[in-house]
């Protein structure tokens, strides 16, 4: 286990965004912990470990952060466990969709907007607006 501070957290966050090879979970309900585990247990295992993180921690709608590094799941193996989750999206191909998303959130079919605020907060967390230093 790693402890890091705010900052050092926020800095490896944007690069695992900025690379694009990492699947990026936020955990914002009830739903997201079993799909992050299945996630973990299914492709991750073993020396494959090293390529899953959870960040925990802070606080407001964001409990926690899963990354999955691409090159352990693919697109189609990653829809296929949203799937089986109950996925709400209306989306008729999960597969082609998850090709295009990198920060997908898992989301509950009574509480969606719910996901897309906290995905708003997360994306203003990481990108917090430049400060004047006078």
């Amino acid at each position: 286990m790693e402890l890091m501070l705010e900052d050092d957290a926020r800095d490896r966050i944007r690069r695992y965004v900025e690379s694009r090879e990492w699947w990026i979970l936020p955990y914002l309900n009830r739903r997201a912990g079993p799909v992050i585990t299945t996630i973990e247990e299914r492709h991750y295992v073993g020396a494959a470990n090293a390529d899953f993180h959870v960040l925990v921690g802070g606080g407001g709608p964001i409990m926690g952060v899963a990354f999955a590094h691409k090159r352990r799941m693919s697109a189609r193996q990653f829809a296929r466990i949203l799937k089986e989750a109950g996925d709400p999206r209306k989306i008729t191909d999960l597969t082609k969709f998850c090709k295009t998303q990198d920060v997908l959130v898992v989301l509950e079919e009574e509480d969606q907007e719910r996901g897309i605020v906290a995905a708003f907060l997360f994306n203003a967390w990481l990108y917090p607006p430049a400060t004047e230093v006078a």
